[in-house]
């Protein structure tokens, strides 16, 4: 095999993945087991919220640890917003409202160095807690209205009932974001955004603008992030303060240790993973949950920084290595 039919079949790989995930995850949830389904629905929500933070901390190497903030207020504001106008304009709203405000926190903290900048991020989390809670004291949004689409005169719903919907959307949602992100990140300004990363100082000295450079990351992975909150909050039907607890967090932590900081599949398969950890854990042993996943997340930090995604980067390296050392023995 050459390098190009290495390439070529994982391209063919990743290709009948996702027919695959198209077809059956579907008729499993319809035909076996709803659990299936609804374990899918649930990891491609938090799979694409921490591509959102790996595009971010991963491949930008920016300390931004705001993503429950935004994941978090774009779930209230939809949950409040869709109880009085259309709920698809609801997504529009809680995405602008996302945006005014990481847009304006990075304006006024990504010149800020690492651990400031992280703080700064993280504080943001505070702030929509703090704000939420003054504007809705009462701890839990109820009966969040579902979703509808007419197709020629026939209202299909997206509820509890009929989940196939949900979980059609959230798929294509996720191919749509990871196809935007590879196109970022190969482009002119995605070499600028790992420069920053890289050596900071040497790309400022070359007239490097960080916001300028930096800022569209943030708006993308805000624009998912938000879209993923709107759907979680829209999918459960209900939204509740607990969505700031610290069970969030180390969920989206765990995920993006698990899954390798930095990769580019790495999250969404950790996420697959984690989602079904998650569910065998809570159903037998749920006092000691947190726990297990933070001890999880500190082994996995320490000892396979790399992840998921860079056990499938080491693969395909050595594939390749292989295929070199066959090519230069024949020669």
């Amino acid at each position: 095999m050459t390098h190009t039919t290495i390439n070529v079949l994982r391209t063919i790989i990743i290709i009948s993945s996702i027919l695959l995930s198209f077809i059956l995850v579907p008729i499993i949830g319809l035909y076996v087991n709803q659990t299936i389904l609804t374990l899918a629905i649930i990891s491609l929500i938090f799979g694409i919220s921490t591509l959102g933070w790996n595009l971010l901390l991963g491949y930008g190497g920016m300390w931004f640890y705001g993503q429950i903030g935004v994941f978090g207020l774009s779930a209230y504001t939809y949950g409040l917003a869709s109880r009085n106008i259309d709920p698809w304009l609801s997504f529009i709203l809680s995405i602008i409202i996302s945006i005014v405000s990481i847009t304006i926190i990075s304006l006024l903290s990504i010149r800020l160095k690492f651990a400031y900048f992280a703080l700064a991020t993280f504080a943001f989390n505070l702030l929509v807690s703090a704000i939420i809670i003054a504007i809705y004291p009462a701890n839990v949004i109820f009966q969040i209205p579902r979703l509808y689409i007419n197709i020629f005169g026939y209202r299909l719903r997206f509820d509890e009932y009929n989940s196939i919907p949900y979980y059609i959307l959230l798929l294509l949602i996720t191919i749509t974001f990871l196809y935007i992100q590879k196109r970022m990140l190969n482009s002119s300004l995605g070499i600028r955004f790992i420069a920053l990363k890289e050596n900071e100082n040497r790309a400022l000295s070359l007239g490097m603008d960080p916001l300028k450079v930096r800022l569209p990351f943030v708006l993308v992975s805000v624009i998912f992030t938000s879209i993923a909150g709107s759907i979680y909050a829209q999918y459960l039907g209900s939204v509740s303060q607990s969505i700031f607890s610290l069970d969030i967090f180390i969920a989206f932590l765990t995920i993006l240790s698990l899954g390798g900081i930095g990769t580019f599949y790495g999250p969404l398969a950790a996420s697959i993973l984690w989602t079904i950890i998650d569910f065998w854990l809570s159903l037998y042993i749920a006092q000691y949950k947190l726990i297990i996943l933070s001890i999880v997340t500190i082994v996995v930090l320490m000892y396979l920084r790399s992840g998921i995604g860079g056990l499938i980067d080491l693969i395909s390296a050595r594939l390749m290595r292989i295929e070199t050392m066959r090519q230069q023995i024949k020669e």
